[in-house]
């Protein structure tokens, strides 16, 4: 099997994922800020609204999914859905960010952060899904798409992390035009919202410009109960889903980083501190990971990574969080940071690659691929988790005590000190608890078996069936 993948398809689809990671990276790292201490919603409101939500996630997702799958179109059938929701994907962004009036009372507060926040969900659903199962049909070649899903990701890893620049950045611009030593919160925030969410958008449609759909999709339509039946049978789907709900505590560490960063380093744009090292080594075990592939199997190569992930988040319990208290420099803890982000590297690429097994998987057994079925099952269990490590931890914020800021005369959000107890509260969300739900999430993985001779096998039966009907399609029109 020769190349396939053209280079401007790697660049296309990295700059892609890039931007789509901006977009959704600035939601995931600061809108939980935004509710509490700029828009001031009450933790326990956000936490039940983030399950509430999944309600309507679990009927619509899988029927985006499936709608996906039925599409046929001279663009393909996964393409046209990033050019479709590019632009909604960017309006709804700036909206989250935005308070449409300071008159507004809490009722109305939730009830718009409802109505934007499950737009956003449903936006997602028939964004995230089509892009990660553009990566499964560009090439039959594994290791092609291996090569190709890590690129990207690297890039998508990196997206992720611009949103901590971005926001310091504007920090530092807005204390030098108004010649004052803070910035103002909300209009950071909001125009963070619209950068990263015009210019992710933007980035993220040019995967439909520049990239092709090339492996041969089943001829007959998937009814809805082919696909519960596919879900049904297809075993290496359902132990990443599994994985993702067992771990879902390990989000916490990402939602309460911005409070870390507000509460003991001084300011949200701090965040850029705690999250350079982690993202460095994210870097590295990216780059690590597919080494390891040649020597390791899959099934290997992701336990390994999360038990050493979870061993350093206890190391950095064990070191405190006094040690960054006042923004103090201590070598060792931003050491760890960095140990920890090699487990992200394990990730933000392993997962794709059970994903695109999954697939191959269910085309081996059923003779029909479902990329945009199985991706939208991943995209709700990831989802289910999110809003539970979202949920507990806006629960967790009122039974640790967390204090949120007052509006002064001016409309203005007014911090509040926090206790010790509070304090200590807030770091085990981000180092200890975490950690433990690292370890539970390999479970599952202990009964994942597509790997070695069976995979091998499995990827020999659907070479030579894909070689067999482009023959009988070439011999029908000779």
């Amino acid at each position: 099997m020769g190349k396939t993948i053209r280079p401007r398809e790697y660049v296309s689809y990295s700059i892609g994922l890039f931007g789509y990671a901006m977009l959704t990276g600035y939601i995931g790292n600061y809108l939980q800020y935004f509710y509490t201490d700029l828009f001031l919603i009450p933790p326990a409101a956000i936490g039940t609204m983030m399950l509430i939500s999944k309600i309507w996630d679990g009927v619509n997702d899988p029927l985006e999914g499936f709608i996906i799958d039925r599409t046929n179109t001279r663009f393909g059938k996964l393409r046209p859905y990033i050019l479709w929701t590019a632009a909604p994907m960017a309006i709804i962004t700036v909206l989250m960010f935005t308070v449409p009036s300071q008159s507004m009372g809490t009722t109305a507060r939730i009830v718009y952060m409802y109505i934007t926040y499950i737009l956003y969900g449903s936006l997602c659903s028939l964004s995230d899904s089509p892009a990660r199962g553009l990566a499964c049909s560009t090439t039959t070649d594994e290791k092609e798409r291996a090569d190709f899903i890590s690129i990207a990701n690297i890039l998508r890893a990196i997206g992720n992390s611009a949103p901590l620049v971005i926001i310091l950045v504007l920090e530092m611009i807005f204390k030098a035009v108004n010649h004052t030593d803070t910035a103002p919160a909300y209009e950071v925030h909001n125009v963070g919202a619209w950068i990263c969410g015009v210019g992710g958008a933007a980035m993220f449609v040019l995967i439909f410009f520049f990239n092709k759909e090339r492996v041969p999709q089943s001829e007959e339509k998937l009814r809805i109960r082919d696909c519960l039946y596919l879900l049904k049978v297809n075993k290496p789907l359902q132990i990443v889903c599994a994985s993702n709900l067992i771990g879902f505590g390990r989000g916490l560490a990402v939602g309460v980083q911005v409070y870390i960063a507000t509460y003991m380093l001084g300011s949200s744009g701090k965040m850029l501190q705690l999250g350079l090292p982690t993202a460095i080594g994210t870097m590295l075990g990216m780059l690590i990971v597919p080494v390891l592939l040649k020597r390791f199997n899959s099934k290997q190569t992701f336990i390994g990574f999360s038990l050493f992930g979870s061993a350093a988040l206890t190391v950095l319990y064990l070191l405190g969080y006094e040690r960054i208290m006042g923004n103090r420099f201590d070598l060792v803890f931003y050491l760890f940071l960095f140990l920890v982000g090699l487990r992200f590297g394990n990730t933000n690429i392993m997962p794709n690659l059970f994903a695109a097994d999954a697939i191959d998987y269910m085309e081996w057994k059923t003779g029909k691929r479902t990329e945009g079925t199985t991706y939208a099952v991943l995209g709700l269990f990831d989802k289910i988790a999110g809003a539970l490590s979202s949920a507990v931890l806006n629960w967790l914020l009122v039974a640790i005590h967390f204090v949120q800021p007052v509006k002064d005369a001016m409309g203005v959000s007014i911090q509040q000190p926090q206790s010790a107890a509070t304090l200590n509260g807030l770091f085990a969300l981000f180092t200890i608890i975490p950690a433990l739900f690292g370890v539970l999430s390999v479970i599952p993985y202990f009964f994942y078996d597509l790997v070695g001779e069976k995979k091998e096998r499995m990827l020999a039966d659907l070479e030579q069936r894909r070689g067999q009907r482009t023959a009988a399609v070439v011999q029908e029109q000779n």
